[in-house]
């Protein structure tokens, strides 16, 4: 039987084992990190990319750290000139935000409706017309 705990999880910081670990029970412990995550997913930070922790590792004083911050610090070296846009670039390009699946939905339900209210049976006229929400 597997042991739901910190130590047998794939990630030193997998939020359900974590959770699990300090409530003292799986049910406990994974409601508490689903509502963590959501809360995580509705905020203006987001929650990171699923499998991200696997790009975790430690500097040579022993801090926790991620290669995506790496990544990060020198596309916003590149693009500005300094690391002050870091936290910014990685919203963008490395999170989930509610937001993100609120305006593809719309922009689907959209679409869709429009292609139906003009009567478009088209497929390559849909196909261009889809293609054209998407890229807003």
């Amino acid at each position: 039987m597997l042991r739901l705990t910190s130590r047998s999880s794939l990630t030193p910081h997998n939020p359900f084992a974590m959770m699990i670990e300090q409530a003292g029970s799986v049910s406990g412990g994974a409601l508490q990190a689903t509502r963590h995550l959501m809360a995580d997913t509705f905020s203006k930070q987001g929650l990171p990319f699923p499998l991200s922790s696997y790009l975790d590792t430690q500097t040579k004083n022993g801090r926790p750290w991620n290669k995506i911050i790496d990544i990060i610090q020198e596309l916003s070296i590149e693009t500005t000139g300094d690391k002050r846009q870091a936290e910014a670039i990685y919203i963008r390009l490395f999170t989930i935000r509610a937001q993100d699946f609120i305006g593809g939905g719309a922009a689907l339900v959209l679409t869709s409706a429009y292609i139906k209210a003009r009567g478009i049976d088209d497929s390559i006229r849909k196909t261009q017309l889809k293609l054209a929400y998407r890229d807003v």
